[in-house]
């Protein structure tokens, strides 16, 4: 009789997930749909608490704002196209007035800070080594919210 399947033998790992563990998952869209799928089979996981974050540098930022208590403000948001944004931020933070987004972007953050704190596996999915970083400022941005491609620098991370 043939065999219509193929077997595979998993390898074991050093760690494992089960719903008694605490989940922060942090990351590209991958994140985003591996982490609902989480969140609907019952376990406890926090989903991208900046949105979704492509590149490995945005995502180290932001882990290291959440352990040095970093507190966002005003003067790291801007304007453009009648939305404020902050370039930490994934667009679903963007809102038409100032004190809206940073009251968003403040909330999810101090949840944020208590699930790493308590969480027992950081899950982490890198998008892409390509990174943009603001001319004015140098810094590596998380989202570029369709500004204008001039005012950034595409660059390849290396090793």
């Amino acid at each position: 009789m043939p065999n219509f399947r193929t077997k595979i033998n998993l390898p074991t790992y050093p760690f494992s997930i089960n719903h008694h563990h605490r989940l922060l998952s942090l990351g590209s869209c991958f994140t985003q749909n591996i982490g609902q799928k989480l969140t609907n089979l019952k376990f406890q996981n926090n989903i991208n608490p900046f949105g979704i974050l492509y590149n490995p540098i945005s995502i180290i930022d932001n882990l290291n704002c959440l352990l040095e208590n970093h507190v966002f403000t005003e003067n790291e948001l801007f304007e453009h196209k009648e939305l404020w944004h902050s370039f930490s931020h994934h667009s679903v933070f963007s809102k038409m007035e100032k004190a809206a987004t940073l009251e968003g972007i403040q909330k999810t953050f101090e949840t944020a800070q208590l699930e790493l704190k308590n969480c027992h596996r950081l899950l982490l999915t890198f998008g892409t080594a390509h990174v943009f970083e603001e001319l004015k400022s140098d810094r590596v941005v998380a989202n570029c919210h369709k500004m204008p491609a001039d005012l950034f620098r595409k660059r390849r991370l290396a090793l």
